[in-house]
């Protein structure tokens, strides 16, 4: 095993940073060759195509990280449904709602919570250094931070 040069392991240092103030669970693995580090950036990104092939739900289109963690906390109302065409939840089965005990005031007040939701995530801005893109795909990762409902710039 060879000594890592600075500038690979500064790349290695930003990344885990980056990793770490998006909120993405990593572990740091010891490289033994070149051919190893890239049979480990391999992996990487062969697990950030996992991740994005997860996210995909929804009849074949990406449902949000962010919507899907807010409906696992907050479930949605009866009668209520997401509407890719509006990009919203719509009050669909009144009939249904009021069987439940849900309001127009309940739906109104679901609506804002995402809202609020939402608002809460995009004050987040995650920047992702330059050194990220030796080892994987910025864009990918910018999707999967964007997907949680975070804001992401890549750095120059």
């Amino acid at each position: 095993m060879n000594r890592a040069t600075p500038v690979s392991l500064r790349s290695s240092l930003e990344a885990a940073h980056t990793f770490a103030n998006a909120g993405i669970d990593f572990v740091c693995v010891p490289v033994l060759s070149e051919s190893d580090r890239i049979d480990l950036v391999n992996q990487a990104a062969a697990r950030f195509e996992q991740l994005i092939q997860n996210a995909e739900k929804n009849g074949g289109r990406p449902m949000s990280q962010s919507r899907e963690q807010f409906e696992a906390r907050y479930p949605v109302p009866a009668g209520v449904r997401w509407s890719e065409e509006t990009s919203r939840y719509a009050l669909v089965d009144i009939k249904t709602a009021r069987h439940t005990g849900s309001t127009i005031a309940g739906y109104e007040a679901y609506v804002h919570s995402w809202g609020v939701w939402k608002a809460s995530r995009q004050a987040v801005v995650v920047h992702l250094p330059p050194a990220l893109r030796g080892l994987i795909d910025a864009d990918d990762v910018r999707d999967e931070i964007e997907a949680v409902g975070l804001s992401c710039e890549v750095t120059p």
